[in-house]
């Protein structure tokens, strides 16, 4: 008998905007749980703002190990618990579209017992985070070689998501993995993403929209103020977590340790990298969207520019260019802390920009 495998069909429930929010389930102990008399879950892999995450079988696939994502958020007030439904949703969404080695593929949504469920590959490996806190045990941090073939692993991820309109607007080291079994990275967690029809063309200041009132996604620290401030974020967004998530595993340090009051990066005496690699991850976290690189092709051209030219032509914008036309926030002096001064940082842009915090 000839066994075939077609792609899933996505079959959103058409019912689950009337479940009532207090039949959500947050149980994380259900080892043995069959789920839609399929899916046998073994363990609780993790717990996000959005739900929980569950190792399973999946008895129609010859017990093939999957990953299954339940919808059960922390906040349970009605505004909130729409907008985090609509998020995981989406997520489904957009994982329907992908066909990429290095992205879980989608298998399936469904309902179980006015509960919501997202099915996904099983990827075995360890998150960025993970090795950058094991890397920091022993002394160490990821070097300029490391982090130069680490970016132009991702970059090509990154690309293949934009050319279809898809910003992930989470890029961190939780949301990178490296496979087990390739030791490529694999991005995950497509949950705040967003798909728009944007322009791969160079953002212009009239492309950026102050006038309404955004929702926060992302994480504080690795997002670029387009987005936190105003819930707006374009190809070069990504690109500019990516590059703060660089820094991080180059200099073993979290992103609010980096950051001086005035939202300036100070990364350079953590690390010892050359002064070309360091302008080109100068110009991923730079803070005028029209200095970074607006694609990650363009990113990646300048990488591969450092094997073939010398530091002196290497592919940068200069940053002797007009100062950017919108003003940084001034802060506070009174951030003494890292963990100050991102709470200024989050303030701040709740005071400015009135933005929605969910």
């Amino acid at each position: 008998m000839e066994l075939l495998d077609f792609r899933p069909t996505l079959m959103l429930p058409h019912s689950f905007s009337n479940v009532p929010i207090q039949n959500i389930s947050h149980q994380e102990n259900i080892s043995g749980t069959v789920l839609n008399n399929r899916y046998a879950i073994q363990k609780v892999l993790g717990r996000g703002g959005i739900g929980l995450t569950y190792l399973a079988f999946d008895s129609h696939r010859f017990n093939d190990v999957c990953v299954i994502k339940e919808f059960a958020p922390v906040f349970q007030e009605t505004e909130q618990f729409n907008k985090l439904r609509d998020l995981f949703i989406r997520e489904a969404k957009i994982l329907y579209q992908l066909e990429h080695p290095q992205i879980p593929k989608f298998y399936a949504c469904f309902q179980s017992q006015e509960r919501l469920f997202l099915v996904q590959e099983y990827i075995k490996g360890e998150s960025y985070s993970k090795l950058f806190q094991q890397q920091l045990k022993q002394g160490q941090t990821f070097s300029e070689s490391e982090i130069m073939i680490w970016l132009k692993n991702v970059l090509p991820i990154l690309d293949y998501i934009h050319q279809r309109g898809i910003v992930h607007r989470d890029i961190s080291p939780d949301n990178i993995l490296k496979s087990a079994a390739g030791n490529l990275p694999i991005l995950i967690d497509f949950g705040v993403g967003k798909q728009s029809n944007f322009s791969t063309q160079e953002i212009t200041n009239n492309s950026i929209n102050q006038s309404h009132t955004p929702t926060l996604v992302g994480k504080t620290g690795y997002a670029p103020w387009e987005q936190l401030a105003l819930g707006q974020c374009f190809p070069c967004s990504d690109l500019y977590s990516l590059g703060v998530t660089a820094i991080v595993l180059l200099t073993g340090k979290q992103p609010t340790q980096l950051i001086d009051d005035s939202l300036q990066w100070q990364w350079r005496d953590h690390t010892k990298v050359s002064d070309a690699f360091a302008q080109i991850i100068e110009q991923f976290v730079a803070y005028n969207p029209q200095q970074r690189y607006q694609s990650a092709q363009e990113a990646l051209t300048a990488l591969n520019s450092l094997h073939t030219t010398s530091i002196k032509s290497v592919y940068f914008k200069s940053y002797s260019s007009p100062k950017p036309k919108i003003e940084k926030p001034k802060l506070l002096n009174s951030a003494s802390t890292s963990d100050r001064l991102a709470v200024q940082f989050t303030k701040y842009y709740q005071d400015e920009y009135k933005f929605a915090l969910f």
